[in-house]
C-alpha cells in the first residue's frame, strides 16, 4: 500500500522472570492501571500486560473507559526454530465522541461539545479478540516464516445524524501467510530470493438504524459485506561488486461482496473485483563498506475498505461501486552512512497519486461522511536523519524533513 511499511515489535525478550506495576492518576477523573509479568523457562518465554484506562475527558462527552490484556508465549522448538502464540483482549465499553468545534465556539467555551454530537448522544462501544500463531525456521541459507491469525469485533456506534446514524457491526477477520528466504553466496557475487504470499477473509455483519436523539429507532440497512484477498510476490537481491541491484513483483487480487437482507427497498447486492500487479527495482552503489548512494522506483495500490465501500452516496444498500482502488508510484534518491558511532539518512522522493480516497458530506445526510476517488496528488520531500554517539552514554540525534 501507499503507506509503506509499519513496523512494531513488542517487548518479549529478559533474562530473567519479573513482575512490574504501575499506578496513574490525573485530572478529568484519569486512572490508568498496569502491570506486567514476564516468566521464563529452558525454553518458553511467558509475557502477560494488562491495563485499565478511564477518564470523564477534558471536555464534555469525551469520556471513555478501556480494559485490556494482552498474551504473549515464545517456544524454542528447536535450535533453528521457534514458535510463538499471541492473544489480545480489548473491552471499551464506552467512548464517548465530543466532536469539532467553529473557532467561534473553542473562543467561546473550549470544552464544550459539538451540538449535534451531544444530541445524539455520539460514542462507540468495542469488544474484540484476537489471536495468532507464527513459525520461524532459520537454518543456514534458508528462511522460512508463516504465521495464521483470528480476530473477532463487536462494534456499536452512534453517530450524530438520524437516517443510519447508528451503526452494528459483527466481524470475523482471519488469514495466513508464509514467505521462504534463500541465499547463495559465491565468490564474487551473492543472491537472496524471497518468496511468499498472504491470505486473508473478512466477514462483518453490518446494520444500521435511525439515531432518534440517542434511541435505537427502525432498521435502514441490514446487509452482509465479504473481503477476499491473495497476495502472491517474490523479490531478489544480487550483489556484484559495490553494486547491489533490487527487484519484485507483487500480485493482488481482491473480492469485495455485499448481501443486501433489508429487501423492503430492493435488493442492493452487488460485487467489486480488484486486481493490480506491482513491480519494483532499486540500485545502490556502495562507494565505500558503510557507505552508499541509492534509486529506487515502485508502484502501490490501496483498496477501498468496506466500511468506505458501505457508505453508498445515494443513501441505498450495497456497494459504492464507483469507488476505485487509490494508485501511486515512488521514486527516492537517497545517501546512507552507518558507521559505529555515526548513521547519516538523506532521501529524496516524490510520490505520485492517482484516484486518490477522500471524504465528503452531502446535505441531505449531514453529519455523514462518504467517499470518493478525487483527482491526484503529486508530493516532493526530503528527509535527514543523523545519530551522533558523542561520548559514553550520552548520545545526539537530529532529523529534519
Amino acid at each position: 500500500a501507499s503507506g509503506g511499511v509499519i513496523s512494531i515489535s513488542t517487548f518479549d525478550k529478559f533474562e530473567r522472570d519479573y513482575f512490574q506495576a504501575r499506578s496513574t492518576v490525573g485530572s478529568f477523573d484519569m486512572k490508568n492501571y498496569q502491570f506486567t509479568a514476564g516468566v521464563k523457562s529452558d525454553k518458553t518465554r511467558y509475557h502477560l500486560h494488562g491495563n485499565i484506562l478511564a477518564s470523564d475527558g477534558y471536555r464534555r462527552q469525551s469520556g471513555f473507559e478501556n480494559y485490556t490484556l494482552n498474551l504473549n508465549i515464545s517456544h524454542q522448538a528447536s535450535e533453528w526454530s521457534e514458535l510463538s502464540f499471541i492473544l489480545n483482549y480489548l473491552d471499551s465499553p464506552f467512548a464517548r465522541d465530543a466532536g469539532g468545534l467553529t473557532l467561534d465556539e473553542v473562543q467561546q467555551d473550549r470544552r464544550q461539545a459539538r451540538d449535534r454530537n451531544v444530541s445524539f448522544q455520539t460514542e462507540e462501544e468495542i469488544d474484540q479478540f484476537k489471536t495468532g500463531v507464527r513459525f520461524e525456521y532459520i537454518k543456514k541459507a534458508i528462511k522460512l516464516k508463516s504465521y495464521a491469525f483470528y480476530s473477532h469485533r463487536n462494534f456499536r456506534g452512534l453517530l450524530p445524524f438520524e437516517f443510519g446514524g447508528i451503526v452494528s457491526l459483527d466481524r470475523d477477520y482471519f488469514g495466513t501467510g508464509a514467505s521462504l528466504t534463500w541465499r547463495q553466496v559465491g565468490n564474487e557475487a551473492s543472491n537472496t530470493v524471497q518468496f511468499g504470499y498472504d491470505l486473508g477473509f473478512q466477514n462483518d455483519q453490518r446494520q444500521r438504524f435511525r439515531n432518534e436523539q440517542g434511541t435505537q429507532g427502525d432498521q435502514t440497512l441490514d446487509q452482509e459485506e465479504r473481503f477476499r484477498s491473495f497476495g502472491l510476490y517474490v523479490l531478489d537481491q544480487l550483489q556484484i561488486g559495490q553494486f547491489l541491484l533490487r527487484g519484485g513483483v507483487r500480485m493482488d487480487t481482491n473480492l469485495l461482496k455485499a448481501k443486501d437482507q433489508f429487501l423492503s427497498n430492493g435488493d442492493d447486492s452487488g460485487s467489486i473485483d480488484l486486481f493490480s500487479l506491482n513491480p519494483s527495482i532499486g540500485v545502490s552503489y556502495f562507494l565505500r563498506k558503510d557507505m552508499r548512494v541509492f534509486a529506487t522506483i515502485g508502484s502501490n495500490f490501496e483498496t477501498p475498505t468496506l466500511s468506505e465501500l458501505s457508505a453508498n452516496p445515494d443513501g441505498s444498500g450495497g456497494f459504492n461501486e464507483n469507488l476505485e482502488a487509490q494508485r501511486s508510484i515512488n521514486y527516492e534518491l537517497g545517501y546512507k552512512l552507518q558507521k559505529t558511532k555515526t548513521q547519516i539518512d538523506l532521501s529524496v522522493f516524490y510520490i505520485k497519486t492517482s484516484n486518490d480516497l477522500v471524504p465528503f458530506e452531502l446535505e441531505a445526510f449531514p453529519g455523514r461522511t462518504f467517499f470518493r476517488n478525487a483527482g491526484s496528488s503529486d508530493r516532493l520531500g526530503l528527509e535527514f536523519y543523523w545519530r551522533q554517539h558523542l561520548w559514553k552514554q550520552l548520545t545526539m540525534r537530529m532529523s529534519y524533513s
